[in-house]
């Protein structure tokens, strides 16, 4: 049986093979202007300074922090990174789902 932590970077990992979840700030901010963002997760251990400049313009997307950290995503992924943006309602609904099971969100 997965812990809630692992069932969580799973079904992140197969959004990212679909194309869905995408890692890093740059990319996040693109999205979010875009409008095309539906779901931003922050590292347990993201900055202050980074999640300040995220969130800077007021925008209406689904902001969690999450308890994993940069490491652990960056382990999982192999790309180093605190912030992961999701693109697709029907992967948000599932993602939220796990996490509220999990209680992986603070």
């Amino acid at each position: 049986m997965f812990t809630g932590e692992e069932s969580l970077l799973s079904f992140l990992g197969l959004a990212k093979k679909a194309g869905k979840l995408h890692l890093g700030f740059k990319i996040t901010k693109h999205y979010i202007n875009c409008k095309s963002a539906k779901l931003v997760l922050l590292a347990s251990d993201l900055s202050q300074n980074s999640f300040k400049k995220l969130i800077k313009n007021e925008n209406k997307v689904c902001t969690l922090k999450i308890k994993l950290t940069k490491e652990t995503i960056g382990n999982f992924f192999s790309e180093a990174s605190g912030i992961l943006v999701v693109i697709d309602e029907s992967f948000t609904f599932k993602i939220l789902n796990i996490i509220k099971e999990a209680k992986l969100n603070f």
